[in-house]
C-alpha cells in the first residue's frame, strides 16, 4: 500500500501518527509518496511533490497519487493477471541483460533506463513490465515516447527507446516475437536543434548557493571546465594536477546511474581525460577545497552518507538533481534547464571565442569520441555569416596585391 511521508524534521519527535500528518499538512516542505508494484523484496519506488509545483497544496496531490497507485495495483490484480499468457516485458528484458554480451556500460545503460523508466511506465492501466512481450504494440511504443518526450531531453528519450528496441530485436532474432513494435517509431529531434540558455555568473553564483555546502562547486566544474553531471561529481582533489603548460583536471570516473563509479565515457578503467583548469575556476577549486576541509585523495563535492568508494564518500546522483532543480528555479533559469547544458556553454565558448579553440581540441576536451561527433552537435555555432565569408575572401586578394 502505498504511504505518504515527508523528510523534513517538521514532525521529529512526534510519536502519533495522526498528529505526524496534521504537522506535515501544514508545512511547506515537499512531501513524498512510496510504494513497492510487487511484494516486500520488489524495488521501493517514490514520487515527489513540491509546494512550488502544487501552490502549497503538495499533501493534498500526494494523497491522490497515492490512491492513484493502490487503484493501479489491483487493477493488475483482477484485470492484468488473467489475461497474461507467456513471458513479461520484465522477464524477457532482465533475462536479456543477464545473457547480453558486449560492454558492461552499456548493459548498465539499459538497465538503468529500462528499470527507472519503463517497467513502471502505465500502458493502459498496467505497469509496461507486466505486459506479455507478444501483447505489445507498435502504438504502445509510441505512448510511451511521446510520454517520455514530455518529461526527458531527446537524448534521454532515445537511450530509453534504444534499450527497449534492444530487447526486442533479441526476441526476434530468437524466434519468439515476429516483429520489432519499436520499428520506425519516430524519435525527438536530436538534441543539436534545441536552444539552451547560457547561465549569468550571476545565476551561476545563486544556483550553486542552493546546494548542499560541499556540492557547490558542481555547476562551476559543467560551467568551467564542460564535465558532464556524473563526471563533476566524481573529481578529486589530487586530479587537479601542475602540468608544463599549467594546472589541468585529469579525471578518470563519473557517478554512473544513481550510486555507481564507472570509467569515462568512452575510455577505459586507467584512461583519464585531460580538461584545462583557468584561473576562475582553479579559485573556486582551491577555496572550495579549504572551506570544506577535502582531503588529498577526497572528492571535491563528497556525498552525505549514501556511497562509499575507497574510505570517501560521493554523493547519490539522483538526490544532488534533487538539489539543483531548487538552485534553477531560484536562478530564474527556464523549468527545461539541466546540468548538461552548462556543458554546452562551456563548448559554446570554445567554439566562439576569440580565437576559437580548434574543433579537435574542443573534442579531446569534451570526451567526444572525435571531432566529427563534436561538429555534429555544435553544427549551428560553426555556421559564420556571409559577410564574415566575403571578408575573409577578399583579406586574401588585397595580400595577393589586388586594390579594391
Amino acid at each position: 500500500m502505498a504511504s505518504v511521508r515527508k523528510r523534513c524534521d517538521c514532525a521529529k519527535g512526534v510519536e502519533d501518527e495522526k498528529q505526524k500528518v496534521r504537522v506535515w499538512k501544514k508545512c511547506d516542505h515537499s512531501a513524498y509518496v512510496y510504494w513497492r508494484n510487487g511484494g516486500r523484496g520488489s524495488r521501493l519506488l517514490s514520487e515527489v511533490f513540491k509546494r512550488k509545483e502544487y501552490d502549497g497544496k503538495q499533501w493534498g496531490a500526494a494523497e491522490r497519487w497515492a490512491a492513484h497507485v493502490d487503484g493501479r495495483k489491483a487493477i493488475q490484480e483482477v484485470v492484468a493477471k488473467p489475461r497474461q499468457g507467456g513471458k513479461t516485458f520484465y522477464e524477457v528484458a532482465e533475462k536479456y541483460l543477464e545473457e547480453r554480451v558486449g560492454k558492461e556500460s552499456t548493459t548498465d545503460s539499459y538497465r538503468y533506463s529500462l528499470r527507472n523508466h519503463v517497467y513502471d511506465a502505465d500502458v493502459d492501466g498496467v505497469p509496461f513490465g507486466e505486459v506479455p512481450e507478444g501483447a505489445v504494440s507498435r502504438d504502445h511504443i509510441k505512448t510511451l515516447v511521446k510520454r517520455w518526450t514530455e518529461s526527458f531531453a531527446p537524448n534521454t528519450v532515445a537511450s530509453i527507446y534504444i534499450a527497449v528496441s534492444a530487447v526486442f530485436t533479441d526476441r526476434r532474432k530468437s524466434g519468439a516475437i515476429e516483429k520489432n513494435p519499436c520499428s520506425e517509431v519516430t524519435l525527438p529531434e536530436h538534441i543539436d536543434s534545441r536552444v539552451f540558455v547560457s547561465p549569468t555568473l550571476e545565476q551561476l553564483d545563486i544556483m550553486a548557493s542552493r546546494l548542499w555546502g560541499p556540492w557547490q562547486l558542481a555547476p562551476y566544474l559543467g560551467h568551467g571546465a564542460g564535465l558532464r553531471c556524473g563526471e563533476a561529481l566524481a573529481v578529486r582533489l589530487n586530479q587537479l594536477v601542475e602540468g608544463d603548460e599549467g594546472w589541468v583536471l585529469r579525471i578518470n570516473r563519473q557517478v554512473y546511474t544513481a550510486s555507481k563509479l564507472t570509467p569515462l565515457k568512452h575510455r577505459k578503467a586507467d584512461e583519464f581525460r585531460e580538461i584545462p583548469v583557468t584561473g576562475f575556476l582553479y579559485r573556486k577549486i582551491v577555496d572550495h577545497a579549504e572551506a570544506n576541509s577535502i582531503a588529498e585523495d577526497g572528492f571535491l563535492t563528497p556525498g552525505k552518507s549514501e556511497v562509499w568508494d575507497g574510505g570517501a564518500l560521493y554523493p547519490h546522483r539522483p538526490t544532488f538533481y534533487e538539489e539543483l532543480r531548487d538552485g534553477i528555479a531560484a536562478a530564474e533559469l527556464p523549468d527545461e534547464f539541466m546540468f548538461q547544458w552548462l556543458r554546452h556553454d562551456f563548448a559554446s565558448r570554445c567554439i566562439q571565442g576569440k580565437p576559437p579553440i580548434p574543433l579537435p581540441q574542443v573534442a579531446k576536451i569534451l570526451g567526444h569520441r572525435n571531432s566529427a561527433t563534436t561538429e555534429r552537435v555544435y553544427w549551428h555555432l560553426l555556421q559564420g555569416s556571409v559577410a564574415s565569408a566575403r571578408d575573409t575572401l577578399d583579406r586574401g586578394y588585397v595580400l595577393a596585391g589586388y586594390t579594391p
